[in-house]
């Protein structure tokens, strides 16, 4: 009896191990999604900018810089989500050692 309990308490830790890695590729794939996100807001903030330099009337220049504004905010958003994903990750490969290790 107390082998099957060994067995069972080896899957437990195995199991545990394993959804603790599904959960770390999960926030690492978000991360890289947010990381991509975040890059694309900062090209789009540089768009607009640009586009800033380049209007012809103050209307235009002003709806630009608006425009830039928020792709600047939008970016650094998701900077911190993707920091925020990092860390979650490193947290469940931490989660997965101890798991597999007990």
């Amino acid at each position: 009896e107390s082998l099957q309990h060994a067995g069972e308490g080896m899957i437990d830790a195995v199991s545990k191990g394993v959804n603790a890695l599904a959960s770390a590729v999960g926030a690492k794939t978000e991360e890289t999604k947010q990381e991509a996100n975040a890059s694309l807001e900062r090209h789009n903030r540089d768009s607009e900018f640009q586009k800033a330099k380049n209007a012809d009337n103050v209307s235009d220049m002003a709806s630009h810089l608006m425009n830039a504004a928020s792709s600047g905010t939008d970016a650094l958003t998701s900077d911190a989500k993707a920091e925020k994903e990092s860390l979650k990750a490193d947290y469940q490969k931490e989660n997965a050692k101890d798991s597999l290790s007990s």
